[in-house]
């Protein structure tokens, strides 16, 4: 795999392309731990299938919790970070696919041309339940790759078809993101990643605006304009939104008491917990747990 810094991006952006050797297709593991991965884009769109653990992704500007059995789906140019939970490290399956070059036959079809030759898009997680009709694609192609560890031009006809379903499948994943200015992204995102790094690293600790604010060296007006600007909320709104996810992840995956998966999570009482898991996820963290139960088991009785 080739690996270098994307021109007037700073180094935490880690721009991974394909080899020379195969230049339109991909294929690595993950696996990142409770520290969270370096903050990165990609040229190309990203596919990843969970294997095992669970963690959460913040893509862009949301926060996505995952299990074992969860699809990505990232679009080109959006920032991302994975990080496992404590005590259950996630490991991933990565497909890096050059649409164009894979399939530039396929650019009559209006379909796939309209799903798949978007510049941009909004990525997401989908769970078990969510992404039964993409999964045997994405396991299929998974499975061919690892056969030579490459894409032989013999099989590129069944690579071409798989990932054709695949995008097909995940239509309704996509929803066109306006462009940002790189400039503009890169320099704020720059000033504000120390804090987003600390939250991350934290998050189960009592975390103050004033230590956001000294790792960033901002004024708290400066430090809560920019991140309401690059992420849609305040800093300590973000805090909360990365432990209530954290807490989903645990919710939705153990059998621990809520109590307890407060506490992990960094909330001093039961009270404050439940108020912000109702107020981010609109739903109670009993409601919630007990959803996902009953969709694990839909899926299982399937």
């Amino acid at each position: 795999m080739q690996r270098k810094n994307a021109p007037g991006f700073p180094s935490f952006f880690d721009d991974i392309l394909a080899s020379m050797e195969e230049p339109c297709l991909f294929l690595g593991p993950a696996s990142p731990g409770e520290a969270p991965s370096a903050l990165h884009f990609h040229k190309h769109i990203e596919l990843g299938l969970c294997f095992s653990g669970r963690g959460i992704f913040y893509i862009h500007d949301e926060i996505y919790p995952f299990v074992a059995g969860d699809i990505s789906i990232i679009y080109p140019g959006e920032s991302h970070i994975a990080q496992s939970a404590r005590n259950a490290p996630a490991d991933w399956q990565f497909l890096t696919v050059d649409v164009d070059a894979l399939l530039g036959a396929w650019q009559d079809f209006p379909t796939l041309r309209n799903l798949a030759f978007r510049p941009r898009g909004s990525g997401h997680i989908l769970s078990s339940t969510e992404n039964m009709q993409i999964l045997p694609y994405l396991r299929r192609i998974i499975s061919l790759y690892e056969q030579d560890t490459c894409m032989r031009e013999e099989k590129r006809g069944q690579f071409e078809a798989l990932f054709a379903c695949v995008l097909y499948e995940s239509r309704d994943w996509a929803r066109p993101r306006a462009s940002a200015d790189g400039a503009y992204y890169t320099e704020h995102l720059q000033q504000i990643y120390p804090a987003v790094k600390y939250v991350l690293n934290h998050y189960s600790e009592d975390v103050s605006s004033a230590q956001l604010c000294e790792c960033c060296n901002l004024s708290p007006v400066h430090l809560r304009r920019l991140f309401s600007a690059m992420v849609g909320v305040s800093p300590i709104a973000f805090l909360h939104k990365i432990r209530i996810n954290h807490a989903c992840s645990e919710l939705s995956s153990t059998e621990l008491p809520i109590v307890s998966i407060a506490e992990r999570c960094g909330y001093t009482s039961l009270s404050s917990f439940n108020r912000q898991f109702q107020k981010i996820m609109q739903i109670s963290p009993s409601e919630y747990r007990a959803a996902h139960r009953t969709a694990a088991e839909n899926v299982k009785l399937g």
